[in-house]
Order: structure tokens, then sequence, then C-alpha cells
């Protein structure tokens, strides 16, 4: 099997997949700011989205009591929440087995102070296991798309790492797509026969583009995968529905409010995670398709100067520049 001219062709691939790949540098290198999470836009939401879940959660409990008896003021209460919040928007999950514990970052506990009723512990989720009363984790799943479920991060931490993924991405792109079209100009103009620097650099510069392309389909796979499960809010909804039988006391209706507040807070970051799915898609399939472009030149290179193949027996033009490669790489039969 003569493979000569398949070096060619991953050439010419190259120069496509080059190009594609700059394309998506650009998009990711112009967008200097993180896009769907404003978090002065969520910390001006939230004390008013907050206080008034307050104030409908606790109105069933205010009805019995004659007016004017009760002077109830949240407005403190409600804002160290959604300063809490701010600094730990995942508390849902870091905090799902410790409710009770006094830390700072722990919003469980502004929220009671807040006047949203909630038992110590949430009896749903008390097992006897071993006969020891334990409370199990809850049923929806313990992470959120794009955050930690052990570390607190605050709004910002979540904006910050967002915005270095996709400039990473982007960094990567360019040099990859830099790298595979002087790849591609180097073969097309048939450097590998020019001289051995030559030659083991083309190898090795196919190594590198290989390894950096495959490094980028990993972190755009993961890209992928966050902005498919926020693309389809059923994948995490039960996840803030614990977080809202969590915050309430066991009413029905209280952990619905609940849930609606926490969702329609996070709601736009969701939306624009989702929004995220077809550059991390062209950009997973670009890298992949790269990646294996340059392994299978390293692969047939490599095969060609083995003699390996058909190639370089016969007077075809490919067989002479195959025949004269072998020559360079392994001197003359």
């Amino acid at each position: 099997m003569k493979c000569f001219p398949l070096i060619r062709g991953c050439g010419a691939l190259k120069v496509v997949l080059g190009l594609v790949l700059g394309g998506v540098a650009f998009t990711f290198l112009s967008q200097s700011e993180n896009q769907y999470l404003d978090c002065n836009e969520m910390n001006e939401a939230c004390p008013p989205a907050y206080q008034n879940l307050v104030e409908q959660i606790t109105a069933s409990a205010l009805a019995t009591v004659p007016e004017g008896a009760v002077n109830v003021s949240i407005a403190a209460e409600v804002e160290a929440y959604c300063t809490c919040f701010m600094k730990c928007m995942n508390y849902v999950t870091v905090y799902e087995e410790r409710q009770q514990a006094a830390e700072l970052t722990n919003c469980y506990l502004y929220s009671q102070r807040a006047g949203v009723p909630s038992p110590p512990d949430n009896l749903r989720r008390l097992d006897t296991i071993s006969g020891e009363i334990v409370r199990r984790l809850g049923d929806g799943g313990h992470s959120l798309p794009g955050m930690d479920n052990k570390q607190c991060q605050s709004c910002e931490d979540v904006a910050e790492h967002e915005e270095d993924i996709i400039t990473k991405l982007g960094e990567i792109a360019a040099i990859a797509g830099l790298a595979l079209i002087i790849m591609a100009g180097c073969e097309c103009l048939e450097l590998k026969t020019g001289s051995q620097v030559f030659a083991f650099c083309v190898l090795i510069t196919d190594i590198i583009c290989f390894l950096v392309l495959g490094v980028a389909l990993i972190i755009a796979s993961f890209g992928v995968a966050t902005s498919q499960v926020a693309c389809d809010p059923e994948a995490f909804r039960a996840v803030l529905e614990d977080a809202a039988r969590d915050s309430t006391d066991g009413d029905p209706d209280h952990a619905a409010e609940f849930f609606n507040f926490l969702f329609k807070l996070t709601e736009h970051m969701w939306e624009g995670m989702c929004a995220e799915k077809p550059r991390f898609m062209v950009y997973s399939i670009t890298a992949f398709i790269g990646c294996l472009a340059s392994f299978f030149s390293f692969f047939i290179t490599c095969c060609v100067c083995m003699r390996c193949t058909e190639d370089g027996m016969d007077a075809h033009p490919d067989d002479m520049r195959a025949a004269e490669m072998q020559n360079l790489m392994q001197g003359p039969e």
C-alpha cells in the first residue's frame, strides 16, 4: 500500500482545521468578559427577591397574629443572606450534610435567621443505618453545573473561572491553528525531504500539535458536558429542590417558593452556559479531527521512512519523493 499521498491529504486537512481553529480562537478571545454571569446584577436582584420570598413563606404564620402586634424587620437578615449567597453560590451542595455548621458561608443559617421556618435537621433525610440515625444526601445529585460541590465558590470565583477557561481555550486554539497551518505548509513544500533537521522538526511539531489539541479536546469536552447539563434544567432541578426542602419546614408550597427563588436568581447563568454549547461542540470536533490528523501524519511519515509501505519502489513522482525521505532518514539501502 502506498501512503505518501496521504501525507499531502493530511496537509490539506490541516489547512482547513487551522483556519477553523483560528476562527474559534477569535470568537473565544474577543469575549473579554463573562457574558452570562453579571455578579452586580445578581447582587442587586437578590435582596428584593429574597425579601419577597420570606414575606410569602412567613405570611401564614403571621396571619394568626393581630395586625400591628408583630413588627418584623428582616432587611438586615435578607442582606446577610444575599451577601452569604454571593460568597458561596454553591452552598446548597457544600453544606448539604452539615446545615448547622457555624461558618460564615453557610447560608442555611442566614435563611433561618431571616424567618424562614426550618427544623434543625430535615426529618425526611434521617435514616437508620447500622443502628445509628444519620442524615442521607438528597435524591437529586450533589453538584450544580460548572461548580464544585465541596468548596465554596463566590460569584466572582465562578465568573473568573469561566473567563479563564474561555481565554485558555482561545489561546490554545490560536497556537494549535497556527501550528497546523505551518505544518501544512511544511508538508506541501515537502520540507521533510530537505534535511534531517527539518524532517525531525516536522515530526516533533506533529506530536506537539497532537498533545496540545488533546488537552484542548479534554477541556472543551468538559465544557460541552457542563453546557449540556445547563441546557436541561431537569438535570439539576432536583439539586435545587433538595435545597429548597432543606431550607423550609417541609411544607411543599414553601419548598416550591424557595425553589423558584433559587432558580430565577441563577436562571440567566444557566441560559448563558447553555448558549456556549455550539462553540464548545465546534471546538471539540475540530480538536478531535486535528488530533487524528496530526497523529495520522506522524504515523504515516514514520511508516514511509521505515519502509513499512510500498512507497519508493516505483518511478512515480510520489515514490521518488518517498525514496528521498527514506534515504534521508535511514540512508540508502
